[in-house]
């Protein structure tokens, strides 16, 4: 009886947020056939999430990290393990890796959101209590996705506007690499090489 009421509750709050999104910007009413299929087409993996796939599995990761007018990286390792949730339609990072502060853990969902064909993603981890936030494109022609990130930064005391480049190098391995703003202008401060184990 538990599981029927909170399967039909399921529905009920499905049929609403659908309701209410559906009925928000439409200057024409939309058929309930038109409507069901803008959710199965927004709702339904594609080829967006396709491209994400080459991420799956378990990585050896090598990092380097650069202080603002510093030529000399600092060198860490870790591991990150990636894997589909919620049938396919996002894919979880999670990372382990150590720094000069002790042992760090991360955790990030990447996605394809159908209806603005952009790709996005979030972290969190236990070098703050903020999240970042990324959109991007993915450009076939260099197998490189780039993103716009806001991410927290302690030290101005707000959130500024990183960018990543991060390329598939082959099918076991990819680098990505951070840029943000530094007092004379944008530097690299981030580096991370993954290797499929």
């Amino acid at each position: 009886m538990r599981r029927q009421w909170f399967l039909m509750s399921g529905f009920v709050t499905a049929a609403l947020i659908a309701s209410c999104a559906s009925s928000a910007h439409h200057a024409a009413p939309v058929s309930e056939e038109e409507m069901g299929r803008r959710w199965m087409e927004f709702m339904t993996p594609g080829s967006g999430h396709q491209v994400l796939n080459e991420r799956a599995g378990n990585w050896k990761l090598e990092i380097k990290f650069w202080m603002p007018g510093s030529p000399e990286a600092m060198a860490s390792s870790g591991t990150s393990s990636m894997r589909w949730i919620l049938d396919g339609r996002y894919l979880e990072d999670r990372t382990q890796a150590s720094n000069p502060m002790g042992l760090f853990e991360g955790r990030g969902i990447v996605g394809f959101d159908n209806l603005t064909k952009k790709y996005f993603s979030t972290w969190i981890d236990t070098s703050g209590t903020g999240l970042s936030t990324s959109t991007g494109d993915f450009d076939t022609a260099t197998h490189t996705f780039h993103f716009t990130v806001k991410m927290p930064d302690p030290t101005s005391g707000q959130y500024i506007t990183a960018r990543t480049a991060e390329k598939r190098i082959d099918a076991d391995r990819w680098v990505a690499e951070m840029f943000q703003p530094g007092p004379d202008g944008e530097y690299r401060c981030l580096e991370l090489t993954y290797t499929r184990q």
